[in-house]
């Protein structure tokens, strides 16, 4: 079934649509949970309250074209990630790290992260990536792996844009940091 028939169907509450799109849907997107709640049984609930979400408010929706409909329930799984985060209180999600990390960075900073990352591997990278605090792994993931701009992190975060900015590139730091180590460790243990 197309995306837009699949819409239309989960619109009528029609069970086989919503099983439809949960199937050919959750695998991307239980992993775009894994990337903001490091427990697996966590994430896999926050995945479960996404759908729960998506298949409740998707009236809201308006088809656009292809992949819209992903794009959008991305976001609504995304936003129930942070909204989950922040109820759990796991790690603080105030400006606490402002003070201790933020700094003002030049125009070379992204050379940080022109990193030959074929030398890592992709268990490396993430652990590399889980070991960062919170707020900077948060502004990484929506920024680097989701594309969003730091306007829209920050009000998703309810930070400033700058901070935004200054954890994105914190975290880019940190990411090559935890690399260097995750690496040296397995060539300790190998």
């Amino acid at each position: 079934m197309n995306e837009k028939s699949l819409v239309a169907k989960c619109k009528k509450q029609k069970q086989s649509a919503q099983f439809e799109a949960y199937q050919k849907y959750a695998p991307l997107l239980r992993g775009v949970c894994c990337r903001y709640i490091i427990n697996k049984d966590e994430a896999e609930d926050v995945l479960q309250e996404g759908f729960f979400r998506i298949f409740t408010q998707i009236e809201k929706f308006t088809y656009t074209g292809e992949n819209s409909f992903f794009y959008w329930m991305k976001r609504v799984v995304i936003n129930h990630a942070l909204n989950y985060l922040k109820k759990q209180k796991k790690e603080r999600f105030d400006e606490s790290f402002k003070d201790e990390h933020l700094f003002i960075a030049d125009e070379n900073s992204d050379d940080i992260f022109n990193t030959d990352y074929s030398k890592y591997t992709k268990e490396n990278i993430i652990s590399a990536v889980e070991m960062l605090p919170l707020p900077f792994r948060m502004v990484l993931n929506m920024a680097v792996i989701d594309g969003l701009k730091h306007k829209e992190i920050a009000g998703a975060l309810s930070i400033a844009e700058e901070t935004s900015r200054s954890r994105l590139t914190r975290a880019k730091q940190m990411l090559r940091k935890n690399l260097i180590e995750v690496n040296s460790l397995v060539s300790v243990n190998a």
